[in-house]
């Protein structure tokens, strides 16, 4: 028996069952962000963040603007 800490509690707050992924969009392709520029937006003078097929991960001190990107 799992401890209480482990134990799957989903069923207690009604979660759904995973669903089929959505349908693509007209034309096949997934919507994507491939670059993103902030200016003079919270604490980003000037900021470039491009993306490829690998995802992006941001980082950085507290303060930083991480969360500001998102």
């Amino acid at each position: 028996m799992p401890h209480p800490a482990q134990a799957d509690t989903s069923r207690d707050y009604g979660a759904a069952a995973p669903s089929a992924p959505a349908a693509l969009p007209a034309g096949g392709c997934r919507p994507a962000v491939l670059r993103l520029d902030l200016t003079a937006f919270r604490n980003h003078r000037t900021t470039r963040i491009e993306a490829g097929p690998a995802p992006v991960v941001l980082s950085g001190g507290n303060g930083a603007g991480k969360t500001n990107v998102l």
